[in-house]
């Protein structure tokens, strides 16, 4: 939940897409100091330091990789939690997609994060078994009337994205 809110403070602004590694490492320090203030406090508790180091390092490290994997897309702009609609059959469906970015050729594309490692989501795509990703699909072209050029995963432990759709991220 920290490192997907701290997704979305940066993806705020949009200058941020244009960020080098620097400017994301000064923005990073303070943001995560007061996010974990307001939301992380068992991160700041006595003997948690080992925890809250790694935490920011791989945050960090995430955020610094995923925004290499959004320029490599020529992403121009990002929804983050966007919230979507749609149906299947008589069923009303509703879900929030971690981040819904527009590229710069005016598809979009959907991702879910992930606290985590990429085999495991690796494996849901190669298997098939992405039921969430799929709705998530199915409502963005429900509602702007085009299917999304790509859906997958990015998860933080390793800076990893996974996708069925090669050539998109990079």
């Amino acid at each position: 939940t920290l490192a997907h809110r701290l997704v979305q403070l940066l993806l705020a602004d949009l200058a941020a897409l244009g960020w080098d590694a620097k400017q994301v490492e000064a923005w990073f320090a303070p943001a995560v100091d007061g996010l974990l203030k307001t939301e992380g406090m068992p991160l700041l508790a006595p003997g948690s330091s080992v925890q809250l180091a790694q935490f920011k390092t791989a945050a960090l490290g995430g955020i610094l990789s995923l925004l290499a994997y959004l320029n490599a897309a020529g992403v121009k702009r990002v929804d983050a939690e966007r919230p979507l609609q749609g149906t299947l059959g008589a069923l009303a469906l509703r879900g929030d997609t971690d981040l819904l970015l527009h590229l710069e050729s005016g598809a979009t594309a959907a991702l879910d994060l992930k606290w985590s490692r990429a085999t495991r989501y690796r494996e849901k795509l190669e298997s098939g078994d992405f039921l969430q990703l799929a709705l998530y699909a199915h409502m963005v072209q429900q509602e702007t009337g085009v299917a999304p050029t790509a859906v997958g995963y990015f998860t933080f432990l390793d800076g990893s994205l996974s996708t069925l759709t090669p050539g998109v991220f990079g």
